[in-house]
């Protein structure tokens, strides 16, 4: 018997060139690491007016096959031309939400800064991931409960900015940096200066 799986408050990744994602293939792994396999393939309506400004989605599959598998999603337009899979989300029995965070920047942006031409799969994967986390620290800084559905140009700046330092640090973590000829501290207390950048953005301050 097939598994009924609901999944809620998914938002396609922008887009700038006036293409709208028409449908979103939904694959499921047992470990959620390995062994991918598309299950579903379902329409999206309506198509978005603006795909600069992708709506939320959320929708359902009767092809599930049991609790605790693990489940992505990958968006897809009319030309058969596909975005990054989603984050994996595990099936507990509730809804498979989409990640609170919502990243302000995009994995092909934080390419080009990054100057990764062919990046892996692997790669991909963790550009995201520091995307994702630069966003959280982001939203918890200025108090926000719900990301910025269009985001000011300085919260996408802030967001590649650390997203940078969040890959770099995946190589040189922070603390003392060793070279030939010396040893250096690099910064504990990184967050700073994007906080003075935002600060004419904050919601809330806290009680001092």
């Amino acid at each position: 018997m097939a598994e009924v799986i609901t999944f809620t408050n998914f938002r396609p990744p922008s887009r700038f060139d006036s293409v709208p994602w028409t449908a979103v293939n939904i694959e499921e792994s047992t470990d959620g690491e390995t062994g991918w396999t598309q299950i579903d393939t379902l329409a999206l309506a309506p198509l978005d007016p603006d795909p600069e400004h992708p709506a939320l989605r959320s929708f359902t599959t009767e092809q599930g096959t049991a609790l605790d598998y693990w489940y992505r999603v990958i968006f897809e337009d009319a030309n058969s031309d596909v975005s990054q899979p989603t984050t994996p989300i595990q099936n507990t029995g509730a809804d498979v939400g989409a990640p609170a965070v919502t990243a302000y920047a995009t994995v092909e942006e934080l390419q080009r800064i990054l100057h990764l031409r062919s990046p892996t799969p692997e790669q991909l994967t963790a550009m995201q991931r520091v995307l994702d986390s630069a966003a959280l620290e982001i939203d918890a800084e200025l108090g926000r409960t719900e990301p910025y559905a269009e985001p000011p140009a300085l919260v996408v700046e802030v967001n590649l900015e650390r997203a940078v330092e969040h890959w770099q640090q995946q190589e040189s973590p922070f603390g003392i940096v060793i070279n030939a000829e010396t040893a250096s501290f690099t910064a504990t207390d990184s967050w700073r200066r994007h906080a003075a950048k935002l600060k004419f953005l904050k919601q809330s301050w806290g009680i001092a």
